[in-house]
């Protein structure tokens, strides 16, 4: 873990973020809030699934049923739980990928926590470092060689230990070229932290293709200077 950590007081086991993006948190300076309302295809999915702790340390989800999707195979909903500890997605669903660091990122590792003061010491994806004035930080997990339909789903889940404010963005392809939609921030969170963001609580880009068009899903550092985060599970919400 770099020089200083925050995340002792950051969050509780069990504790999920709440992430509505219609009431964005401030980001630190030199990062871009995105939020407001959905448009370019997004897919709506109702009320943002944000819940306190239920009985056992379990993050509560809102009703997953209010979308009207049909029902989904749970093990479909997993993108990746690093059960295998290694840098590959599950292969699900015709999903074939791999966790990458976004071009700024300093220190990128996948396996166990790089660094005793991680609070979580099981198997996940990190990138920590100093970095001023830098460019994109984070992570990049693909999804498919060529185009993965999200609009069958309602939004993202992300297991994380955070001492930075971060955020969710998809990447969706067309031909050669990319666009994006990208949540509002989600604060710092402690080693069992959750944060589920719904498909219509992310702001595209004008030019975005639409989340049926997604290749990836980023999760970016807001801001520079002193970060560090730990991934432990991506998952769909159904």
């Amino acid at each position: 873990m770099a020089a200083t950590d925050t995340r002792g007081e950051a969050g509780a086991a069990g504790q999920e973020t709440a992430t509505d993006a219609g009431a964005p948190t401030d980001l630190p300076s030199g990062g871009t809030s995105a939020g407001g309302t959905s448009a370019g295809g997004m897919s709506a999915g109702g009320a943002s699934a944000v819940g306190g702790t239920a009985a056992g340390g379990e993050s509560s989800a809102g009703a997953a049923g209010s979308s009207g999707k049909p029902g989904i195979d749970p093990r479909v909903l997993v993108i990746d739980a690093f059960t295998d500890c290694n840098a590959d997605i599950d292969p699900i669903d015709g999903r074939v990928g791999s966790w990458t660091p976004l071009p700024a990122t300093k220190e990128f590792k996948v396996g166990t926590a790089p660094k005793p003061s991680w609070l979580n010491q099981t198997c996940g994806v990190w990138v920590t470092g100093p970095c001023a004035d830098c460019g994109e930080m984070g992570l990049s997990v693909s999804l498919s060689p060529q185009t993965y339909d999200l609009s069958r789903f309602s939004g993202l889940r992300v297991s994380y230990e955070s001492e930075s404010t971060i955020m969710l963005r998809i990447q969706a392809k067309n031909n050669g070229s990319h666009s994006f939609a990208t949540t509002a921030a989600i604060p710092p969170g402690g080693p069992q932290s959750v944060a589920t963001v719904l498909f219509d609580k992310f702001s595209p880009a004008p030019n975005f293709e639409g989340i049926d068009k997604a290749d990836a899903i980023q999760i970016l550092i807001a801001h520079s200077g002193l970060f560090g985060i730990g991934v432990h599970k991506l998952e769909l919400v159904p």
